[in-house]
């Protein structure tokens, strides 16, 4: 369940925000390192789980798009 939040969260964030492949590609790239360093440091000073922890700041980048895009919309 992880693997696959990992795999798939920083791609719909990225389609989120853009719609041309190949932005959306390198603007993913973007948010699996941002995500993946957010949640290793936040692991690690906070004593979690660093799968979960990596998963949950996806999330909250994936929020973050949901509401740029809906703003965009109005």
């Amino acid at each position: 369940m992880l693997v696959t939040a990992q795999l798939i969260l920083p791609g719909i964030t990225a389609l989120n925000l853009v719609r041309r492949v190949k932005r959306a590609v390198l603007l993913a790239c973007m948010f699996s390192l941002a995500g993946s360093l957010g949640g290793f440091f936040a692991a690690h000073y906070l004593n979690l789980p660093l799968g979960a922890t990596i998963v949950i700041c996806f999330f909250i980048l994936f929020v973050i798009s949901v509401l740029i895009k809906s703003a965009r919309q109005r």
